[in-house]
């Protein structure tokens, strides 16, 4: 269920002792709920959970191109799958590898390589078309209208929102301590439905290495 940065900062106002928010006000405590999403997503993005994976649409690779367009929220690509330009063949997948391998161009892309926040295919004769499966980013809030759209986070986001500014704007160490403790116990939580959620998905494909055995 989404929540919004205004029910957060309500709720970290209560956990201050200020339910009244004449001190923790929004404007106050949209910083630390923006720190406090930012950890969030990065530790999702961690586990692979379903909240931050995507599939893109499908996407046109020219013939002889050596790169793909990537999705303007990947942050980390997965699997790539091919077919035929302008067909409905099924998707086949493609190998990651550390480097392009020095091949004479065929009909298939075959291989992937992730690099420099970009993806480098080998060279293909024909025009195809490709999919990505990918880790995304997820859009900050910006004012506390802002819907925060990550399933069961409003607890880890109201205690951690509530830790920061105990601990670096009211200087109340104790109370950060003790509010960052639930929070560590409730991202826990969130971090284990994720991974119980994705078991049985298919693993991400570990890039061949030209001198893997040796």
């Amino acid at each position: 269920m989404a929540t919004t940065a205004a029910l957060i900062c309500d709720k970290a106002a209560v956990l201050l002792n200020d339910a009244a928010k004449s001190i923790w006000t929004n404007d106050i405590l949209l910083p630390h709920i923006i720190d406090a999403f930012d950890e969030l997503v990065q530790r999702l993005q961690a586990v692979g959970a379903q909240t931050v994976r995507e599939e893109s649409s499908v996407i046109s690779v020219l013939a002889l191109a050596t790169t793909v367009t990537c999705p303007t929220d990947m942050i980390e690509p997965l699997t790539l799958s091919e077919r035929t330009y302008g067909t409905t063949d099924t998707f086949a997948p493609m190998m990651e590898v550390d480097w392009i391998p020095e091949l004479t161009p065929t009909t298939m892309l075959r291989y992937w390589q992730n690099r420099e926040q970009g993806i480098n295919v080998l060279a293909c004769t024909e025009r195809k078309e490709v999919k990505i499966q990918y880790l995304k980013g997820l859009t900050l809030p910006t004012t506390s209208a802002s819907s925060i759209d990550v399933t069961n986070s409003t607890r880890f986001l109201q205690y951690r929102t509530a830790a920061i500014a105990a601990g670096f704007r009211g200087e109340n160490l104790e109370r950060a301590k003790y509010l960052n403790a639930i929070a560590d116990d409730a991202l826990g939580n969130l971090e284990r439905a994720a991974i119980r959620a994705q078991q049985g998905m298919p693993a991400r494909r570990i890039p061949y290495k030209s001198n893997r055995g040796l």
